[in-house]
């Protein structure tokens, strides 16, 4: 295990403020991004393009080396963590609020709770942590109870498109904890993202995606939202 050196309370808060901040505003980022890009696709080249970013600095900056094993782990990671779980909130999100997205994608920790529960060798849950989690996504729902009455009809194959990659992503993260991955956490990521960018751009070709690509009509605020999401 790698040895983790202790934290201020300052970098701790700061912390947490880069993760409510960055990663709460991705969905609306993938909002803007998916009004005139092809969704998977659009996903796909983001995290291909910053996967390579830090598939470089790790080769190079920290001359880390990748193995067959550790390419083999970091596919089914990014096939559970990115195909799974982002693209398809990528497809839901064409449909379904940012609010409602973020909302919905919060059960993520309860899917990691069950999923570590029922696997092989599973940890059975505390009572702490599942209040824990409980008391969290009702804190989630308390925030945005005030807009649901005014959010459109929604499609129900949509609405439970979220769920369920909430359910991918927590497969994932749970097998990431055993898996062979790189001692490097950029490398590892940069790996991951590849191969999931891989992974969605194959979907989005599969499905047609190149078709619906027209350069013209792509808009300034869905590129700054891509931009953005690399």
């Amino acid at each position: 295990m790698t040895n983790l050196r202790p934290v201020n309370r300052t970098t701790l808060l700061l912390a947490f403020a880069a993760v409510y901040i960055i990663w709460g505003s991705t969905y609306l980022a993938i909002r803007f991004a998916d009004q005139t890009m092809p969704p998977l696709l659009m996903g796909g080249t983001r995290f291909i393009i910053a996967g390579v970013l830090l598939l470089l600095f790790a080769l190079f900056r920290e001359r880390a080396r990748p193995t067959f094993a550790h390419w083999r782990s970091t596919f089914i990671v990014g096939a559970f963590l990115l195909l799974g779980g982002n693209g398809v909130v990528i497809l839901a999100e064409r449909i379904v609020p940012s609010s409602l997205a973020a909302l919905l994608i919060s059960i993520t920790p309860l899917w990691m709770i069950l999923v570590d529960w029922v696997r092989p060798h599973g940890v059975r849950p505390t009572l702490a942590a599942a209040f824990g989690v409980i008391i969290g996504f009702g804190g989630v729902a308390l925030l945005l109870a005030p807009n649901i009455a005014h959010l459109p009809p929604l499609d129900a194959a949509s609405f439970l498109l979220i769920p369920c990659a909430a359910l991918s992503w927590a497969i994932g993260s749970v097998y990431a904890r055993g898996a062979k991955l790189p001692s490097s956490v950029v490398l590892s990521n940069g790996m991951e993202m590849l191969a999931g960018g891989v992974l969605l751009t194959i979907a989005g070709s599969a499905t047609g995606e190149w078709s619906q690509v027209h350069w013209e009509a792509i808009s300034q605020a869905s590129i700054i939202g891509w931009l953005f999401l690399i």
